[in-house]
């Protein structure tokens, strides 16, 4: 009985050792395939949420899983096109002055002042279109590359996004969307996904301080993040 039971208990661990493995090189593949493919804003997407899931976790005790982790790394990378062409379309259609630019070339609070009141309609409609199309589409695309890696099969997607998609679009536009117009107001263009990607990170860690010791709110709040900003939840802020 005990031969047996050793037996067990060593292909247990020698079955978890390839799996960590598996996922760490996973990982490292998608932390590579991201900058490779993507550059800055690959590789950001591919780590910033997966390390804010780590701070998280720790924070609220709880196990670092690694095939999570892994995960979150590839639907970043998954998940960069879709961030890119979002911001080229925005870029294209409803461009804004970034704010600092203004101030640097201007000089002071005065001329930015008067530059946002001429164009307000400019950042009134940047930001319409943020909360009105790049939510909803980035909250779709990102629960459709989600369920497929977290399933490996595109079945129930649909019943998947009927349930949760307008419920967490609904929070993105009033949690998150204004955080998206400061990042394009503030930031300069096209470092606006890797800032993005960094502050999702972040607010993930916000969510597990608000948690911290209240065992119920710590469970809902990582629920919340896996389950409707999704894997990696990086179009929250990107």
């Amino acid at each position: 009985m005990k031969q047996k039971t050793n037996g067990k208990s060593l292909y247990t661990g020698l079955k978890k050792t390839a799996k960590n493995i598996f996922y760490g090189g996973l990982l490292a593949g998608s932390l590579a395939a991201g900058y490779g493919f993507f550059g800055i804003d690959g590789i950001s997407n591919a780590a910033a949420f997966p390390t804010g899931e780590i701070v998280a976790r720790k924070i609220e005790k709880r196990k670092i899983n690694l095939e999570d982790i892994a995960k979150q790394s590839v639907s970043g990378v998954a998940m960069t096109p879709v961030f890119q062409k979002g911001w080229e379309i925005m870029e294209k259609y409803f461009p804004v002055e970034r704010l600092p630019k203004i101030y640097n070339s201007k000089g002071g609070i005065e001329a930015v002042a008067e530059h946002v009141g001429k164009h307000a309609a400019d950042y009134l409609g940047r930001t319409a279109a943020i909360t009105g199309a790049f939510m909803p589409y980035a909250v779709g695309v990102n629960q459709s590359v989600d369920h497929v890696i977290e399933n490996k099969s595109f079945r129930e997607l649909y019943s998947n996004l009927k349930e949760k998609w307008w419920s967490t679009t609904k929070k993105a536009m009033k949690q998150v969307a204004p955080l998206v117009a400061l990042n394009t107001f503030l930031i300069p263009q096209g470092l606006n996904i890797a800032v993005g990607s960094a502050i999702s990170a972040v607010y993930r860690v916000v969510l597990a301080f608000g948690s911290k010791g209240k065992s119920k709110e710590s469970e809902s709040n990582y629920n919340f993040a896996k389950n409707n900003y999704g894997v990696n939840g990086n179009y929250a802020i990107a």
